[in-house]
């Protein structure tokens, strides 16, 4: 009689169980997979949303700046004096008038002084005692010589001290400074004779040049006067 020992028909083999260890490493291996997949989404969404912010750069045409807009020169339509006598040119508004008979020092003072011209606004007179209106009066005077009252003029200031000698005059020149018109520069200063005149003085080589005329702020061409001074050239 055998001794073998069947197997029970009916009887199921068990299934291997898994061990605790193996579960819980199995888990921490999964949460890792899906962190690292979670984060290479998060990364490969925000690069697509950034391409699609960022349009292609498109290059700008280049901005024209506009060209600025020419200053009208008022002086384009004056008249210009010019003085063979005197050595001088410039330039006056055309309503203006000029008196050469201004001149008259010259056969006067002929040693010492020269009245140039009187270039004369539209509202100058002439008037005995005290002229009216606007006007540029320009005399030259040979440095070296003596004036009437017996001042020898070498220099700006000797012409000041005989102005100021003038029996019309009523004081001491006074606001005196130095000064530029245009490309000129000159001496100016002021004073009270006949009322108040302003006056401008320029030295060149021998001759001393005196452009003078009534300081008055409210004459409606007053304004003329800094423009007219400023074209103000010698002649050769």
């Amino acid at each position: 009689m055998d001794n073998n020992i069947g197997t029970d028909p009916g009887q199921q083999p068990l299934a291997p169980q898994n061990s605790p260890h193996f579960s819980k490493t199995f888990i921490i291996l999964m949460v890792i997979v899906m962190v690292v997949a979670v984060g290479i989404g998060g990364y490969m969404v925000g690069a697509n949303q950034s391409q699609i912010a960022q349009p292609p750069s498109q290059s700008l045409p280049p901005v024209t700046q506009p060209s600025p807009t020419p200053t009208q020169d008022e002086t384009a339509n004056w008249k210009t004096y010019r003085s063979s006598r005197c050595e001088f040119e410039i330039s006056y508004p055309s309503e203006w008038k000029l008196d050469d008979a201004s001149n008259k020092q010259e056969k006067e003072n002929s040693a010492y002084q020269l009245g140039c011209v009187s270039i004369e606004a539209p509202n100058f007179k002439r008037v005995l005692e005290a002229n009216t209106g606007m006007n540029i009066f320009i005399t030259r005077t040979k440095l070296g010589t003596t004036s009437p009252r017996g001042f020898i003029i070498n220099s700006v200031d000797d012409y000041i001290k005989s102005v100021e000698s003038h029996p019309y005059s009523e004081g001491a020149a006074y606001n005196k400074q130095d000064k530029n018109y245009g490309s000129l520069s000159g001496k100016y200063f002021e004073l009270n004779a006949f009322g108040k005149s302003a006056s401008f003085v320029i030295v060149k080589n021998n001759d001393l040049y005196a452009l003078s005329w009534p300081k008055k702020d409210d004459d409606p061409y007053i304004n003329s006067i800094n423009q007219i001074l400023s074209t103000f050239k010698f002649t050769p």
